[in-house]
């Protein structure tokens, strides 16, 4: 009877991965198991790859002051594990003020350059993980100066 040992093995297609902890802002990781010859290292067996892709989150602030001070100046959503994002803006006549499919382009407080007044607008996010599970939202948020 052969002896042999199982290793866990990260595939060299993920960047800087480690067995247990996975990066959030790094791309999925892949996983191999490996079943090695304890008499000489070489490799008997070898699993299927798994790919590991981060767990979907999204969340949306309620208001945001874009004043220059560095904190809050923009609106826009913080998402982990997001494969397609869109997200419209509108102010209360229902004009549309900002759209993006960028996730990381927030909305800085203007509309066409100039200053956006004070107060509530509505935003739709659709927003689809990796895994196929996603959010179609709407709500509120309030512009402060």
């Amino acid at each position: 009877m052969k002896s042999f040992l199982i290793l866990i093995a990260t595939v060299i297609l993920a960047a800087n991965a480690s067995f247990g902890n996975v990066d959030p802002d790094k791309k999925p990781t892949k996983f191999r198991i490996l079943a090695v010859s304890a008499s000489n290292d070489s490799v008997m067996s070898a699993s299927n790859v798994i790919t590991l892709f981060q767990p979907f989150s999204i969340e949306l602030p309620t208001a945001f002051t874009p004043n220059g001070d560095g904190l809050n100046d923009s609106f826009g959503a913080v998402a982990k594990g997001v494969k397609e994002y869109k997200m419209i803006i509108y102010n209360r006549f229902g004009d549309v003020v900002f759209s993006t499919s960028d996730i990381n382009t927030k909305w800085n407080g203007t509309v066409k350059g100039n200053e956006a007044p004070s107060g509530g607008y509505v935003y739709q996010v659709y927003a689809r993980g990796n895994e196929g599970q996603g959010v179609d939202r709407s709500g509120k948020v309030i512009l402060i100066k």
